[in-house]
Order: structure tokens, then C-alpha cells, then sequence
């Protein structure tokens, strides 16, 4: 074997090791990212990841729940949720204090605008399932129960894909934002993105022509980005 051709051949076994990682990239905080690789190591299932731009960070999966930074009345209830052995089933929170929190049994919000506080009231009156609700960095929001869709400040591309998805009765699974004016729609039967990382972008579509389904798809700005489906998990930076 040359040189050259015994370069190539390291460069080859290192992008196969590469690509047989959960995580060739880490752009998550370093306390995420730990809590992670353990849960992708124990087999857990992911219910919740988010991060923001400064730092703060949850997760949740079917065995363990870790925070840091989060404000002090969502970790507040996240606690409470815990000791009373709850599920997860929403958390997001920015870095301008809002928050809103969801479980099996309860919703509990901080800082959100009127409308959604509204929404989220008349929700929990009704008995309906949370399944996505999420803010945009200009104060918009998006949020969508078992029974219904309500949403105000959105980029209208995405305000255009959620009322097409309504229409068809479509589930939603992920609904989400970047800082600087990206988004992703995962329904029950499509996907549509725009202004998503690259790398993002990617996985997106492999995972929907695989047949996978979408857990979390959680990104803060136009680079830094983490997904998990049923079957594998990524996290990236452009």
C-alpha cells in the first residue's frame, strides 16, 4: 500500500467511526450534551430536549429529567413534577423568561403573552392533550392539543403549512423555531422546513424517507441543532 492510498484508508476509517456516532458534533451545552450520551448509552427514550442561546437547558426522557439554568418557577414545578412521579410532555422556555411547562397531569406557564396564557387556560378546562407549544424570539407562539391549533406571530410560511396540516387533520409533533427566523413542521404524515441548518436539514429528510418518527427537533440559531427519533439521535453545528 502507498502512502497516499494509507492515507486515504485512515481517512475513510475515521469518517466510518464518525458516522456510526450519536453525536459527531457537539454545539449543546457541555451539561446536555453529558446527560445525553448517557441517556443514548442506557437506551432511554427522549420525550424533551430544549436549550436556548445562553446556556439554559432540559431534558427528559422515559427514566431521568435534568435542567440547568432554567428559570426559577419552571424548575420550580419541574421539581414538583418529578417527586410526583409526572410525565413530560411540553417544556420550552427563551432566553427572555417565558416558559411553559406541561405533564400527564398539569400546565403551569410564566411570562407568556395573553393570547396563548388564554389558550393554555381554556385548554386545561377542556381536558385536552398538550402536545406542541412554542414561542418565536418577537413574542409569537404556536400551540397545538389533542383538539385544537391556535397561533399568532408565526413566519408565514409556517402560518401557511400549519393551516394546510389542520385541514387535512394532521398530528403534530414538532413545531419549532430558530432565533433568527428558521422553522420545522413535523406532522404525522409531513415535514417542511425553512432557514433550518444544513446538517439539519439533512437528517430531517433521511429520518422522514426512512419512516422514522420524530421525538424531539429542538435549534436556537441558524446553526446549532439536535434531533431524535425513534431509532437514533443527532446533534450538529454548521
Amino acid at each position: 500500500m502507498t502512502i497516499r492510498q494509507h492515507a486515504c484508508a485512515l481517512v475513510l476509517c475515521a469518517l466510518a467511526f464518525l458516522l456510526d456516532q450519536p453525536f459527531a458534533f457537539s454545539a449543546i451545552p457541555e451539561g446536555l450534551s453529558q446527560h445525553i450520551r448517557e441517556a443514548y448509552d442506557r437506551g432511554e427514550t427522549f420525550r424533551v430536549v430544549t436549550f436556548t442561546t445562553d446556556g439554559r437547558w432540559f431534558i427528559a426522557t422515559d427514566k431521568r429529567t435534568f435542567m440547568g439554568g432554567v428559570p426559577d418557577g419552571l424548575g420550580q414545578q419541574v421539581r414538583e413534577a418529578v417527586d410526583q412521579g409526572e410525565t413530560f410532555r411540553v417544556v420550552t422556555f427563551t432566553t427572555d423568561g417565558r416558559w411553559f411547562i406541561a405533564t400527564d397531569k398539569r400546565a403551569f406557564m410564566g411570562g407568556v403573552p395573553d393570547g396563548l396564557g388564554q389558550q393554555v387556560r381554556e385548554a386545561v378546562e377542556r381536558g385536552e392533550t398538550f402536545r406542541v407549544v412554542t414561542f418565536t424570539t418577537n413574542g409569537g407562539w404556536f400551540i397545538a392539543t389533542d383538539k385544537r391549533t391556535f397561533m399568532e406571530g408565526v413566519p408565514d410560511g409556517l402560518g401557511q403549512q400549519v393551516r394546510e396540516a389542520v385541514e387535512r387533520g394532521e398530528t403534530f409533533r414538532v413545531v419549532t423555531f430558530t432565533t433568527n427566523g428558521g422553522w420545522c413542521i413535523a406532522t404525522d404524515k409531513r415535514t417542511f422546513m425553512e432557514g433550518v441548518p444544513d446538517g439539519l436539514g439533512q437528517q430531517i429528510r433521511e429520518t422522514y424517507e426512512r419512516g422514522e418518527t420524530f421525538r424531539v427537533v429542538t435549534f436556537t440559531t441558524d446553526r446549532d441543532w439536535f434531533i431524535a427519533t425513534d431509532r437514533r439521535v443527532f446533534a450538529g453545528t454548521q
